[in-house]
C-alpha cells in the first residue's frame, strides 16, 4: 500500500486526524511521521522518539481537554502544554530535569502537526515559550514591561486581566492566579502583610510577602470577580474549560507570555531581597543589570554594595534562597531560570 507525502495525497485530508488512517490520535502521529519518512526527511529512529514525546501530549491533551482529533488542537493547547512542561522542569521530583528536554518535547509536537496539518499555523517553540538557554541559565530578562503588561490587560477580559496582576505582583503562576481564593488572601495581606497561595505545583503552598501597595491594588482589582465561589473561576466552569477560554486569549497577544509576570516578580524580588539584606537600592539579578551569572555578577554585587567577593557572594546567595522560597521553590538553582 503506497503511504502519502503529505495532506494533499492523503484520501480524506479533512477528515477526522487530517485524514492519517486512524481516529487515534496517536496512530494517527505515527502514520504523520511515517509520510516524513516515506519524503527522506527523517529515520527509523527518530519517528520511534518523536512518536513518545507527542504520546506523552495526547495523553496530557486527553485528560484535561478530552481531545482525541488533531483538528480541534489549538495554538492555546501548545502554550497550556508550554507552561505544564516548565512547571515539570521546575519540579525537583519529577524526571523531566532540563529545559533541554522541554523544548525537544514542543519540537516533536511541533513536527507531528506541521506534517498532519500541512501548514505551520497551530506552532509554538521553546523560542516562544521564552524557554532559558540550553544550560537552563537565563541571559535576558524574557519579562514583560509595565507598558506591554497595561496593553496586554487591555485586550482580554477583566477577569484575566485582574489575574494578570496577580501573577505580576505575586509571581502566581497561571493555575494559581485562577484557583486562588482573593477574599482569603486579602484578608491575610491586610491582617497579617502576606499571601498564602495554596493552589501551586506539587500542591505545595506557598507564602508571599507584602511587600507594597500595588499587591494590595491586584487583590482588590481581582475581588469582584470571585463573587461567592471559591476561586477566579467562573462557578459555572471547570478549570479546564476556564483555561482553555484564557489560553485563547492570550494566544492573540503577539509577544505575550503569563510566565513572564512570573519572572518579572523573581527579578524585582531579587533587587528587594537585597536592599532588605543591605539597605542598599538598585542592586540587580544578572539579567536585569546586564551582566553575566556568576563571577561577573559576584563582581558587578562587590561593586555596588562596597563589600569582598566572598561577601558579595553570600549576600547573592541569601537572596536567591528569599526568591527561591517565595516562588515556591526548594533548589536554589531554579533561580537561575528566573533571574539568570
Amino acid at each position: 500500500m503506497r503511504i502519502s507525502r503529505c495532506r494533499s495525497e492523503r484520501k480524506n485530508p479533512n477528515a477526522r486526524n487530517f485524514g492519517l488512517g486512524s481516529r487515534n490520535i496517536l496512530k494517527a502521529a505515527k502514520n504523520a511521521l511515517r509520510e516524513k519518512q516515506g519524503s527522506q526527511v527523517i529515520g527509523i529512529a527518530t519517528i520511534h522518539i518523536q512518536l513518545s514525546r507527542f504520546g506523552h501530549f495526547a495523553d496530557w491533551l486527553k485528560s484535561h481537554y478530552t481531545i482525541n482529533d488533531m483538528r480541534k488542537i489549538q495554538r492555546s493547547h501548545l502554550m497550556a502544554y508550554a507552561e505544564h512542561l516548565r512547571q515539570r522542569v521546575e519540579d525537583p521530583l519529577d524526571r523531566m530535569d532540563s529545559y533541554t528536554t522541554a523544548a525537544n518535547n514542543l519540537s516533536a509536537i511541533n513536527t507531528v502537526l506541521t506534517q498532519a496539518r500541512g501548514d505551520q499555523s497551530v506552532r509554538f517553540t521553546a523560542s516562544q515559550a521564552k524557554y532559558p538557554e540550553r544550560d537552563d541559565i537565563l541571559r535576558d530578562s524574557k519579562t514583560i514591561t509595565y507598558e506591554n503588561h497595561v496593553k496586554a490587560r487591555a485586550m482580554v477580559e477583566p477577569r484575566l486581566a485582574a489575574q494578570m496582576g496577580l501573577m505580576r505582583e505575586f509571581g502566581a503562576r497561571f493555575e494559581g492566579s485562577c484557583k486562588l481564593n482573593v477574599k482569603e488572601a486579602y484578608s491575610l495581606a491586610i491582617r497579617y502583610g502576606y499571601i498564602r497561595i495554596d493552589c501551586e505545583k506539587n500542591h505545595t503552598p506557598r507564602i508571599v510577602t507584602v511587600r507594597h501597595a500595588n499587591q494590595i491594588k491586584a487583590l482588590e482589582d481581582a475581588l469582584p470577580f470571585q463573587g461567592n465561589h471559591h476561586s477566579l473561576i467562573p462557578a459555572d466552569k471547570s478549570y479546564a474549560e476556564y483555561s482553555s477560554h484564557c489560553y485563547r486569549q492570550l494566544s492573540k497577544i503577539d509577544g505575550y507570555l503569563a510566565h513572564s509576570e512570573r519572572r518579572y516578580f523573581a527579578q524585582t524580588l531579587y533587587s528587594e531581597a537585597i536592599k532588605s539584606l543591605t539597605h542598599i537600592k538598585g542592586v540587580q539579578c544578572p539579567v536585569v543589570a546586564n551582566v553575566q551569572h556568576g563571577k561577573a555578577h559576584h563582581i558587578y554585587l562587590a561593586e555596588k554594595l562596597n563589600v569582598s567577593l566572598k561577601e558579595a557572594k553570600a549576600i547573592d546567595k541569601a537572596a536567591r534562597e528569599i526568591v527561591t522560597k517565595e516562588l515556591g521553590h526548594k533548589r536554589i538553582s531554579i533561580t537561575n531560570s528566573y533571574i539568570g
